[in-house]
């Protein structure tokens, strides 16, 4: 089987270092939530939103063709939810409870 190359979108410069650097096949970009979209728009299929993102800026995932998986680095997916606008069969919301309750932050 055949691999291709997976185009991901980082909130900075050196998100990719601090994860101890991305997978074979990966690739990245930056996008720290500006008006300015990279250059890959017709590429990316995963994008991880920086923490601050004006709601006013969310529309633009709807200009993502190949957009497969939204990652929040933080509570609150009601901001991202309703986007991108054309949702796919299939699509559905995911949660990692079990990461979230492990968590030292999380009251137990």
């Amino acid at each position: 089987m055949a691999f291709r190359d997976i185009r991901v979108w980082l909130p900075g410069p050196d998100s990719a270092a601090l994860m101890g650097g991305l997978p074979d096949g990966m690739t990245a970009d930056v996008w720290a939530g500006g008006e300015q979209l990279p250059d890959s728009v017709d590429e990316v299929e995963v994008v991880v939103l920086p923490f601050v993102v004006p709601s006013s800026r969310m529309p633009l995932l709807a200009k993502l063709p190949r957009l497969r998986l939204i990652q929040l680095m933080s509570a609150g997916a009601e901001r991202a939810v309703p986007y991108p606008h054309r949702r796919r069969a299939g699509y559905r919301p995911a949660a990692a409870p079990s990461v979230r309750q492990s968590s030292p932050c999380h009251p137990c």
